[in-house]
């Protein structure tokens, strides 16, 4: 087959911070990595803003396991960002552009994380921790939420 190219351009990855460690075991009970790496909590959080030369800046943050007190396993956070071009935007059907602005950056950023996650846990005791697939639609809606009540927040409130 032969592949199109997207009219979504990934321009540049920049990885802004990233931690990593061990939580140690709170009882002397056997560790074995899958059963922990499946309980441990995982938040992401990402922004979109629009740049003045037509380019989109993607911010994500991933945090594995990250607030204490955490459970036995790693403790991984990173934060990058990632540029893009949407060639046609203008042009484009709303529904598409949201896909592919959205839900594909967000997308394309998280599985470059996966790796850099991997290797980042790979050498280390209970090895690699492999970011699991993660339903982006569910964080989408999450984030809309979020939106709504810090907009909420922020307007005036009637006087009485």
């Amino acid at each position: 087959m032969d592949a199109q190219r997207s009219p979504l351009q990934w321009h540049s990855y920049t990885l802004l911070q990233c931690h990593f460690e061990i939580a140690e075991p709170t009882e002397d009970a056997p560790v074995v990595p899958l059963e922990l790496f499946a309980e441990l909590p995982i938040a992401v959080d990402f922004v979109h803003k629009k740049l003045d030369d037509g380019n989109w800046q993607v911010f994500t943050k991933v945090e594995v396991n990250w607030k204490k007190p955490a459970l036995t396993g790693y403790r991984i956070y990173v934060e990058c960002v990632g540029l893009f071009h949407l060639e046609g935007e203008q042009d484009m059907a709303p529904e598409k552009r949201k896909n592919l602005l959205f839900y594909s950056t967000v997308n394309m950023l998280l599985n470059r994380m996966r790796g850099q996650i991997a290797d980042l846990s790979g050498s280390s005791a209970l090895g690699p921790f492999i970011l699991p697939a993660l339903d982006i639609s569910a964080l989408f809606r999450q984030k809309a939420e979020q939106i709504k009540v810090v907009k909420a927040a922020k307007e005036p409130k009637p006087k009485a």
